[in-house]
Parts: C-alpha cells; sequence; structure tokens
C-alpha cells in the first residue's frame, strides 16, 4: 500500500469524554468543626451586602445587575474560628457566565477548602410572581446539594417585611425541586430591608412616611413591622434564623477518570480528557502509485 496522498490527509481535533472508576468512598472525609453558610442567589439580591455583615469589610458589595464577584470567595466569620461564609458569583449574571457553571463552582471551592458541614442562604428580590428561570436554576443547585438541603435552607427577601409576602414564583421554584417550604414557614424565611447599607437608587415611600413619625418608641416599632433595620439587628435576626436550621452534611463523591487520572467529584469537573489533534483519512483510502507504471521482471 503506497503513502496516502497529502492532499487528502487533514488534522480533526479529537475530544474524549472521562470514564470515571470510584476512587474514594462517597461521604464526607474532611475534619470536623469547619462549617460555612453558602449563599446563592442573582446579583443585587444582597449576598454579599449580608456576608459583609459577619466577615467585615474585606467583602466586596455591588448595587447594580453586574456581578461584584467573579468566582466563589470563602471568607472567615470575625471572632468565630471554624465558622466561614460563601460568595459566589451570582447565577444570571451580566457578563455571560454559565448559571451551571457558577453554581457549581459553589461545590469546587467547598471542596478545596475542606468545608463538608453548611447551611444554606438563598438570596431573592424583585418581581417573584412568575417560577423564573434563575429561580428553577438555583433551587435545582439547592437540591443537589443532597437529600435534605431545603432543611438546612434560609430564604432572604431583599425589602420585605419579617415574614415576606407575595415569593409565589420563588417558593413554586422549591417545591418543583424537593422544597417544602411554604408562605407561612416563619422558621426559613425572612425579609428586611437594611438601613445602613448603600442606596441602591430606589425610592422608599414607605420609609418616607414611617421617618415623618415624631414619636421615636412608635417610629422604631413601625421600622421593626416592616422590617428596617439596622446592621446590628439584621445580623442578631439572620444568626437567629441560621441556628435554628439543621446543618447539612455534604456528600462527595470522589472519582477518578480511567484515562488521564484527574479526580474529584464530577460534579464540578469541567474539562474535556483529551483535547489533541491527530492526523485523518476524510476519505476512503485509494492504491495509488506516485510514479508511472514500469514493465518489471520477478523472476
Amino acid at each position: 500500500l503506497c503513502p496516502p496522498r497529502p492532499s487528502l490527509v487533514r488534522n480533526m481535533a479529537l475530544t474524549i469524554q472521562h470514564i470515571f472508576e470510584d476512587y474514594k468512598e462517597e461521604k464526607s472525609f474532611f475534619a470536623e468543626g469547619r462549617t460555612a453558610v453558602v449563599s446563592v442567589g442573582t446579583s443585587g439580591t444582597g449576598k454579599s451586602s449580608i456576608i459583609r455583615l459577619f466577615c467585615g469589610n474585606s467583602v466586596v458589595v455591588g448595587h447594580s445587575t453586574s456581578s461584584q464577584t467573579s468566582e466563589s470567595t470563602l471568607h472567615a466569620e470575625q471572632h468565630t474560628p471554624g465558622k466561614f461564609w460563601l460568595d459566589s458569583q451570582g447565577a444570571n449574571d451580566s457578563n455571560g457566565t454559565n448559571d451551571q457553571r457558577v453554581l457549581t463552582d459553589i461545590l469546587r471551592t467547598l471542596y478545596e477548602q475542606q468545608v463538608d458541614n453548611i447551611r444554606i442562604m438563598w438570596c431573592v428580590s424583585g418581581d417573584m410572581d412568575r417560577v423564573k428561570l434563575e429561580f428553577q436554576t438555583q433551587a435545582r443547585f439547592i437540591q443537589s446539594l443532597g437529600p435534605n438541603a431545603w432543611r438546612s435552607c434560609l430564604i432572604i427577601k431583599k425589602r420585605g417585611k419579617p415574614q415576606p409576602r407575595n415569593m409565589a414564583g420563588v417558593l413554586e421554584a422549591g417545591r418543583r425541586y424537593g422544597s417544602n417550604i411554604a408562605a407561612d414557614d416563619e422558621q426559613r424565611l425572612l425579609g428586611y430591608t437594611g438601613l445602613e447599607f448603600k442606596s441602591d437608587g430606589q425610592d422608599d415611600s414607605t420609609l418616607e412616611l414611617i421617618m415623618e413619625v415624631e414619636n421615636a418608641e412608635r417610629r422604631n416599632e413601625r421600622l421593626r413591622q416592616y422590617g428596617y433595620l439596622k446592621n446590628a439587628d439584621a445580623k442578631q435576626a439572620i444568626n437567629a434564623k441560621l441556628d435554628a436550621l439543621p446543618s447539612l452534611r455534604l456528600q462527595f463523591s470522589i472519582k477518578r477518570c480511567t484515562k488521564c487520572g484527574v479526580s474529584g467529584d464530577p460534579r464540578f469537573i469541567f474539562a474535556n480528557c483529551h483535547g489533541v489533534q491527530m492526523r485523518h483519512h476524510p476519505q476512503a483510502i485509494q492504491r495509488y502509485h506516485p510514479d508511472s507504471l514500469a514493465a518489471v521482471h520477478i523472476g
């Protein structure tokens, strides 16, 4: 068989998916004592502002729909050794980041930092009458954390009353992915507006009316009634709700690829197994002589 014609040889990119085999038992295996509150939610729902209450001014806070957090970051809570808050890039951000990659980046960060004991803080805001895609994406991720994830989840509504209302879209999205949180759930729902946070540019006629009340005691009572809290009060309210919830022990399924050797939980391994170029024939191989035929004696 003569060599193939060079004009028929092409380069092609070959991508091979991982083939995983069990590497470690599917169980939590990190040291005790490291816990985290995992924040989930779209940019602008108050995740970073809340984390800043507990972890200090190093947390970057934004007030627009563009994410101020480029990747999941674990912040240590001040004066509480072993407790962390995980700030993530918001799903559905304006920079076009894939929702699923944003959310599964949370898992990778927890695994790398050896944290597998968590509670979940799902921050929501805006129009909640419809079951929007972003709510479904976030609810699906919360469900993926474990069979009892919703028992450990606190939903916080930005600009809401202490017992928030008008959350049908969020609650229905959760229900589709295993949640049993109802509108009257006093343990896993919280709404508030931070009085000391930098304004996000929205007018607040309710607050203006309350501040016109001359009697200080009545004014403060109205503020609490409508969920307007100073930083210390907001921190106390959030802590009380979270502490009342059971913690969730994450289950990491650690596997190894039989071809390239990469190991980890398949939920946060995005790279393809191989990406190399190979030479191939786009057409069937043909017999041919590169030179003219010549008569020869073989005997």
